[in-house]
């Protein structure tokens, strides 16, 4: 194939210089000889016509030499266009494949300034292209880690080795983000490094799904060891309470050992209280579970609250109309409304503020469940949501992280058992629901409780049901 190509180059001007050009001179068919050799003649110069022929004879290898020259010349010209099409081809491949990568990537140079982002860095970060250009890349950084962790990064990149971690930063609206995060030194000929290209996967939705995971296990290995403990303390307490009963039969009304035993007993009754409530969050003291409204219970633990809570916390409460009936124990949903509720009015009591405790029927789907890590594993269907919103202190983040445990309480000494929130967590778990929270210090926090709502039967009444809250 070469020779082919070849063949269809070089001959024609070999067949030019060698045959055409010598014959045109030997028959003097050409004006330019003629004239030359005319003039030669007219003054006695006629050799000079000959000399010319001569040296243009001589010359021919020379030209035919300059023209297989000119046609290799043309041969690489034409293989080097064709590589630096080739070239621009995979430029623009490359450069597709990184505007279109799902996966945030950015370039910058071996000082840290940032040379160039793609579209996804900018959808995910909230950050636009010319707000970061130029400017050095060390914004990405936050007090998520340590500096050491930043010192290993800079020495292992610094080293010509590539650096891979998770890696936590900020968005532009200040919401956490966590990345799988790769950055590589790009070297040039000489071996020395000029650029750096990080290219991080968002997984921060990952990330909260394995929170939820590993605060689910660790949820339900306390239930499990406060419902041993709970059974054990009940027996200890009966025995001491059935004692005491006993033995203050046997002393005298009026005695200081007659109040001591009193004491006794309402110590008793308090530990009782302590260990129903463990019992409830570790799901071993489930009521029984009948089609009941949410509204009625809702408005009636309002009324309390009413008297309780001090006159600069207003309370509202908005009860949707196309209410359906949820299968639970009434006593419990009493608990779980009256726990939310004053942990919010607590949260306002000294400088006041506003609780609205809101229910409404949602068609929760798939969406909305893989946008939310705490409802995890929950059916899509309809539910019925119980809102309860303060604009109180907030809660802090890493508070924020075990308020459902156990005797976890951040008030003081007397003012809490810690056993509020985990008994609403176990009743809502024992009642197949979810409760999410979102809380920002300064501006108040946020519940939601989910209860799968059951759909009414025609005709039958606000109790009768089908049962199938999935539909």
């Amino acid at each position: 194939m070469r020779t082919r190509k070849w063949l269809l180059g070089f001959p024609q001007l070999g067949i030019f210089w060698l045959v055409v050009i010598p014959i045109l001179i030997a028959i003097d068919k050409i004006t330019i000889f003629e004239t030359f050799i005319h003039w030669a003649r007219q003054h006695n110069v006629w050799y000079l016509g000959k000399l010319v022929s001569v040296l243009i004879l001589s010359l021919l290898p020379f030209l035919v030499y300059l023209s297989y020259w000119l046609y290799r010349m043309n041969k690489t010209l034409r293989e080097n266009v064709a590589t630096i099409a080739r070239l621009n081809q995979s430029n623009d491949w490359l450069a597709s494949a990184v505007r279109q990568s799902a996966d945030m990537i950015l370039i910058t140079d071996d000082h840290g300034i940032t040379r160039y982002v793609n579209p996804a860095f900018e959808a995910l970060s909230g950050y636009r292209e010319e707000e970061v250009i130029g400017k050095d890349a060390g914004f990405l950084r936050n007090n998520q880690h340590p500096p050491a962790f930043h010192d290993r990064m800079v020495q292992r990149l610094q080293s010509g080795e590539s650096w891979q971690n998770r890696f936590v930063t900020r968005r532009k609206d200040g919401s956490t983000m966590h990345l799988d995060l790769t950055i590589s030194p790009i070297r040039d000929r000489q071996g020395r490094i000029t650029l750096f290209v990080g290219a991080g996967r968002d997984v921060t939705r990952e990330e909260e799904l394995g929170w939820q995971l590993r605060k689910s296990q660790r949820m339900e290995s306390i239930g499990v060891l406060a419902g041993g403990i709970a059974h054990d303390f009940n027996n200890i307490m009966t025995a001491i309470h059935s004692y005491a009963e006993l033995v203050l039969d046997d002393v005298e009304t009026n005695s200081q050992a007659h109040h001591n035993l009193n004491e006794i007993l309402v110590a008793v009754v308090r530990a009782k209280e302590v260990v129903k409530g463990l019992l409830t969050f570790s799901r071993r003291d489930e009521g029984e579970r009948l089609p009941i409204l949410l509204g009625p219970v809702i408005r009636e633990a309002m009324k309390l609250l009413e008297i309780m809570a001090p006159d600069s916390v207003r309370v509202t409460v908005r009860v949707n109309g196309d209410e359906w009936p949820v299968l639970a124990d009434s006593t419990r949903i009493y608990q779980v409304i009256m726990n939310l509720a004053n942990n919010a009015a607590q949260a306002m009591w000294e400088k006041g503020g506003v609780l609205e405790v809101e229910l409404s029927r949602v068609q929760v789907d798939e969406a909305w469940i893989a946008g939310s890590a705490p409802l995890e594993g929950m059916e899509s269907g309809w539910y019925m949501r119980l809102m309860v919103k303060d604009t109180g202190v907030g809660i802090e983040p890493e508070v924020l992280e075990r308020i459902f445990e156990p005797f976890f309480t951040t008030r003081g000494l007397g003012k809490g058992s810690g056993l509020g929130l985990s008994v609403v967590h176990g009743i809502v778990q024992g009642h197949d629901g979810r409760i999410v929270v979102e809380s920002e210090v300064g501006k108040g926090s946020s519940f939601w409780v989910y209860f799968p709502a059951v759909r009414p039967s025609i005709g039958s009444g606000d109790h009768a049901t089908d049962f199938d809250h999935r539909r």
